[in-house]
């Protein structure tokens, strides 16, 4: 699932989405084979979710209330996307103090995940624990039914537990587990779990310039599954 951050950007799209316009840019034909040797070719990716950035901000344009920068997504297209979601966050805003480990005991570290890199295969039926001194929560990627919100403030849906992580410069950073039936939040989304998706607070979160020059390329961000 593709990320990407360019100065005051934090942009998400979809891992189909993402697909679709990389293909359209991809000009040398390859074999499957090929193409699992090799991933995704840097400048193109950063081609493509820049395409699709300026398609959304014009679908946006004179939206004062725009909802550019908020993610929602469903079943396969939010499970593809927590892993990077979770490293990022952690990256961005706890300083590495939190941790993430599958259940045979690899660390994910987000250098894994950004381009360009070795493919990586990750189960889905595989438990990822999170945890530090004061939490630890354990869930399986196939469980995930929804994901939504912002960068550092968004919500992962199971069937009956909701999993929120938040950051602001004024409250300090937050994760907490809520008992939450997502079957009646399907229905009755208007009294959901709450999220300030419509506030783009990235830029009041920002992490610090020495981390972005740490993990940028060319300007970019890029983080793909």
């Amino acid at each position: 699932m593709p990320i990407v951050l360019y100065n005051n950007i934090a942009y998400v799209v979809s891992k189909s989405e993402f697909l679709t316009e990389y293909k359209k840019l991809e000009n040398n034909q390859k074999t499957i084979l090929e193409r699992i040797s090799s991933g995704y070719n840097f400048d193109l990716a950063v081609a493509a979710i820049t395409e699709l950035y300026s398609k959304g901000k014009e679908l946006h344009k004179g939206d004062f209330n725009s909802r550019l920068y908020a993610f929602n997504y469903c079943e396969g297209d939010a499970q593809s996307i927590v892993m990077e979601l979770l490293v990022l966050f952690f990256a961005l805003y706890h300083k590495n103090r939190i941790k993430i480990y599958d259940t045979t005991g690899v660390h994910h570290f987000i250098k894994d995940y950004l381009l360009p890199h070795q493919i990586f295969h990750y189960w889905s039926d595989r438990e990822i624990i999170v945890a530090d001194k004061n939490f630890n929560f354990t869930f399986r990627i196939h469980d995930i039914k929804h994901v939504r919100g912002i960068l550092n403030n968004f919500v992962i849906h199971f069937d009956n537990l909701l999993l929120h992580f938040s950051f602001d410069p004024l409250q300090g950073k937050h994760i907490s587990v809520v008992q939450h039936n997502y079957d009646f939040y399907k229905t009755h989304k208007d009294i959901g779990y709450e999220i300030c998706d419509f506030d783009y607070v990235f830029d009041r979160g920002r992490p610090n310039n020495r981390f972005l020059r740490k993990y940028r390329k060319k300007g970019f961000l890029v983080v793909l599954d």
